[in-house]
């Protein structure tokens, strides 16, 4: 009898044991080793070659280099910034989870680039790395001198570290991969000692006529059209134009949950620094924006350091710090569509407004939404989402699960409202 039990014991054991290995060994653990010069394949091939759908991945410490030469390529839809073909080099769809282990490295990316695209997963772990660009995709130097009677301002501009050229009277920056800003576009003076934005200064589109080039370095612009100038002494930073000044953002995660980012550091973005749409319970803990030490910058990231869209759960930033971006600190906000359309008493036909919203996935399958009647802001009419169908990046249609006379809605103007 003893050795009986014995037995069923000793194949519990061994049955419990076997599954306790295989829940161990189901993230598959992908070692990126480091090594100099451009680093963009290797992740590539790593994340292409991976043989499961729970993948993470550990760097070796070190300084990572990046260039898009052999980025993956694809047109998409951020919102809130200009949709467009864009190169990406950590590129994570169809997977499960997907988490990486930095071990405070440094990633160092060159040129126009979306760092990191997460979309469709249900888990998101990124910890202890470090991201910025060799070369800004800024303009800025010091104020040396203003004459307001003859319309114009000089700079010495900032040579180390920075890409720019005078060309035929005008300033082109940054001439990374056959990219240049068709203007200096939105320009703040800024305090060289402190680093923040200059006492009184207003953010100007500046568009100078003609730029010459005087004696010891110094540039003079000629700008009639100018109402405010910048003090002397201050720093003038110039980050593109509007079209054209948010390419990407530095991590895009959509569609995704169980979200969290650990001691990460962004010192420079083309765009928002962490971006959410349609995303579930994230976490941004211990983790920043801002201008690295010693650096010369007065900027970090073009637009927000974080922004939420659409999204749902719960929101947790906690013990970071966020500088000297050139917009929010945070963005959490739904999304308004018009009805453009009644198509039947179930369905509509929305439109998406907005100019940098267009192809914004408003609302999925299941989805609650509700509309608002104007005059009155407060929620009217719920109805949940059975179907959607895409007519391109400004109109889709809606079908509810709840039989409306939506006819009546023709009489009045209508906005139904994503209630995540």
């Amino acid at each position: 009898m003893k050795n009986r039990i014995f037995k069923i014991i000793a194949v519990l054991v061994f049955i419990v044991s076997v599954g306790c290995n295989a829940t161990e060994t189901k993230t598959e653990i992908i070692k990126i080793k480091h090594t100099k010069g451009d680093m963009t394949l290797v992740v590539r091939n790593a994340i292409e070659n991976a043989k499961t759908k729970d993948i993470k991945l550990v760097f070796e410490k070190g300084n990572y280099f990046f260039k898009t030469d052999y980025a993956v390529g694809k047109y998409l839809y951020v919102t809130n910034h200009g949709n467009g073909f864009k190169k990406i080099i950590f590129n994570f769809e169809e997977f499960n989870s997907v988490e990486i282990e930095g071990n405070n490295s440094e990633f160092i990316f060159r040129g126009q680039t979306l760092p990191f695209v997460f979309d469709g997963l249900n888990k998101v772990d990124v910890k202890n790395v470090t991201i910025d660009w060799d070369i800004p995709f800024s303009f800025q130097g010091d104020v040396t001198a203003t004459n307001k009677k003859e319309g114009w301002y000089e700079l010495k501009p900032y040579t180390k570290g920075y890409s720019w050229k005078l060309k035929r009277g005008r300033i082109e920056f940054p001439g990374i991969n056959h990219f240049n800003f068709s203007s200096l576009g939105s320009s703040l003076p800024h305090n060289k000692e402190t680093k923040a934005v200059d006492y009184g200064a207003w953010d100007a589109g500046l568009k100078s006529n003609f730029v010459e080039k005087r004696p010891n370095g110094i540039l003079r612009f000629y700008d009639k059209n100018l109402k405010r100038y910048p003090r002397v002494g201050s720093v003038l930073q110039s980050k593109g134009d509007k079209l054209n000044n948010r390419y990407a953002p530095a991590f895009l995660t959509r569609n995704s949950k169980n979200i969290e980012f650990n001691n990460v550091t962004i010192h420079h973005a083309l765009g928002m620094g962490f971006l959410f749409e349609r995303s579930e319970d994230i976490k941004i803990l211990n983790s920043g924006i801002f201008i690295r030490e010693g650096s010369d910058r007065v900027m970090s990231i073009v637009a927000d350091a974080t922004h939420f869209a659409n999204c749902k759960g719960d929101i947790l930033i906690e013990g970071c710090r966020l500088e000297g971006m050139y917009d929010d600190g945070t963005n959490v906000h739904g999304t308004y569509v018009e009805v453009n359309k009644v198509l039947d008493n179930k369905t509509i036909r929305i439109a998406l407004k907005h100019d940098q919203q267009m192809g914004f996935e408003f609302a999925g399958v299941n989805d609650e939404v509700w509309f608002i009647k104007q005059p009155n802001p407060q929620r009217a009419e719920i109805n949940t989402v059975t179907s959607v169908r895409v007519i391109n990046d400004y109109f889709t249609d809606l079908t509810g699960q709840e039989d409306q006379n939506l006819k009546a809605l023709t009489e009045e103007k209508i906005y139904p409202m994503d209630s995540q």
